[in-house]
């Protein structure tokens, strides 16, 4: 299956889903748009929208295919993390924090951990763990202005790019050795 129009190349799969990010405008307004959230069933080929009319972005599904987490940009620039249930897109958690600008690159590293690029209101951006149950935020790299992008978990490690020296350059974090 083809992918729909997105403005962003991410995806995400897990447990025989394919979620990503759609691009929609309004069916009469075209000036208005709209982000909304794909969910494709591999063995299927069925697609279906869970969300409609939404602002969501980078979205990650759950290890058991039941929850997806997606960036929400509210037209006021406010960014959040919303948790949602992959069936129908129903929201059932939005975390936010004031010292936050924007999250970014959302990935569960489990059931209750969210794993996130965090744009400081100070401009400097740090890789950390969201606990999805109290909201709480704890970074897992030192806030610096380095540009950091595209998490990837594997096997107990955190893999992204980040500028450095003049170019992008591929990094990991150790959760297990925290280094």
């Amino acid at each position: 299956r083809l992918r729909d129009i997105s403005i962003e190349e991410q995806y995400s799969s897990s447990n025989g889903k394919i979620v990503y990010a759609a691009y929609e405008s309004h069916p009469r307004w075209r000036w208005v748009s709209y982000n909304v959230i794909k969910l494709l069933d591999v063995a299927t080929g069925q697609q279906r929208t869970i969300t409609h009319q939404s602002r969501y972005f980078s979205p990650d599904i759950s290890a058991d295919g039941k929850t997806v987490v997606a960036k929400n940009v509210a037209l006021n620039g406010r960014s959040a993390l919303t948790l949602m249930s992959a069936d129908d897109g129903t929201p059932f958690r939005s975390i936010f924090n004031d010292s936050v600008a924007y999250f970014s690159n959302p990935k569960f590293l489990n059931d209750s951990t969210v794993i996130t690029v965090l744009r400081n209101k100070d401009a400097t951006t740090a890789i950390a763990a969201v606990d999805v149950l109290s909201g709480g935020i704890k970074n897992i790299t030192p806030p610096s202005s380095t540009v950091i992008g595209n998490i990837t978990i594997n096997n107990g490690k955190i893999y992204f790019t980040a500028s450095q020296h003049l170019k992008d350059e591929l990094f990991y974090y150790d959760l297990a050795q925290q280094q």
